[in-house]
């Protein structure tokens, strides 16, 4: 339910939610959740919403660990950005290059490409596809591990680093300094790539001509539930139009993040502030137009993640003029909706005309 308040226009203006409230659910939130969850099972847990790339709610989430995940994840990072900049080539190939563990691999290839190798890492965490990644980057596995590191600052993941002990040749998927909540944010920085995003609900694909099937064993954002041993874990799951992700560290962490994700599925919901094509305001008067007034509609739907127990308080500001001169195109923004929460502004929605509206003289002269 969305509560609207205050003394601007229908649509209103609301004040921020209420600290005495806040302080209250939060306490009480984190009661529940220290009985629900002994403090030695778990360091941190973190819910963030894919939509609005935020962190819902996180309990110890700065809590201190040394996770391989965050590093397969800083790695996806960086051959992204590699694309991007056009440094590398989706169909780039790329020689198989074992890792310095001699880990075993799914790889039955010599050769792969960057998006074969991408596809591997994050559907499998394929150590080796991993190492020749790194390597595709350059020109060495140190240098990719700067770099890994370097995205880290770049997205103020503020706990992450190498570990105060390391081997003397890292493996550039060693385990890295980390914390629930940097965790997070790495992953909705992932999530949030649409090059990537796909890719994630996939539980298998053809890769190497087809010769064989990359099957999702051990995804490094899993989408289904799955058991492990790792100390950190993250899921991902969606409802209708709410898609959250979940981190859990600690020793049960793979059930933790599953537990935190259907608990805060049922928990959340996308609450509607305006549709697309909702009217928005009073008429708006046309001069010399064939049509004498309008009402604007909004070009397009924005909604805010809420939890489903609490009413949603927004503020809106309305800046539509009183007038405008003909012609009116279809579509023409003629004003914008300002959407705030506590204080800030979430969202400017353009408000369009739904029609297109010609000058008098138009028709007189059509007439004649």
């Amino acid at each position: 339910m969305v509560r609207w308040s205050g003394q601007r226009w229908g649509l209103g203006y609301a004040r921020a939610w209420g600290l005495g409230y806040a302080r209250t659910w939060g306490l009480g939130c984190a009661l529940a959740w220290a009985l629900a969850c002994p403090p030695m099972a778990l360091g941190g847990t973190v819910i963030a919403d894919i939509a609005e790339g935020t962190l819902l709610r996180q309990v110890d989430g700065a809590t201190a660990i040394e996770a391989r995940l965050a590093a397969s994840l800083l790695l996806v990072h960086v051959v992204h950005d590699a694309v991007q900049a056009g440094v590398l080539r989706p169909a780039t190939v790329v020689a198989i290059v074992p890792g310095p563990d001699s880990t075993p691999t799914q790889i039955e290839a010599t050769h792969l490409t960057v998006d074969e190798l991408l596809l591997l890492l994050l559907l499998t965490g394929d150590r080796t596809a991993a190492h020749s990644l790194a390597l595709s980057i350059g020109p060495d596995i140190e240098q990719t591990r700067t770099r890994m590191l370097q995205v880290a600052s770049r997205l103020g993941l503020t706990a992450t680093r190498e570990p105060s002990t390391t081997d003397e040749a890292p493996a550039v998927d060693h385990a890295l300094h980390t914390s629930a909540r940097d965790l997070a944010q790495l992953g909705l920085a992932i999530t949030r790539a649409p090059a990537i995003r796909p890719r994630l609900d996939l539980d298998g694909a053809p890769i190497a001509n087809g010769q064989f099937i990359v099957r999702a064993t051990d995804p490094l954002i899993a989408t289904e539930l799955r058991k492990g041993t790792a100390r950190a874990a993250m899921v991902l799951g969606r409802r209708d139009d709410l898609e959250l992700l979940t981190v859990a560290t600690g020793t049960d962490a793979h059930e933790a993040a599953w537990e935190l994700l259907t608990d805060a599925l049922d928990r959340y919901e996308r609450q509607v502030i305006v549709h697309s094509g909702q009217e928005v305001g009073p008429p708006v008067h046309v001069r010399g137009g064939i049509i004498p007034r309008f009402t604007s509609v909004a070009a397009e739907r924005f909604a805010i993640t809420a939890r489903r127990d609490s009413a949603l308080h927004v503020g809106t500001r309305l800046q539509l003029p009183t007038h405008v001169d003909a012609p009116v195109d279809v579509n023409e923004t003629v004003g914008e909706l300002v959407i705030e929460q506590q204080g800030e502004v979430v969202a400017v929605v353009p408000l369009i005309a739904p029609r297109t509206i010609a000058p008098r003289h138009w028709l007189g002269a059509s007439l004649r």
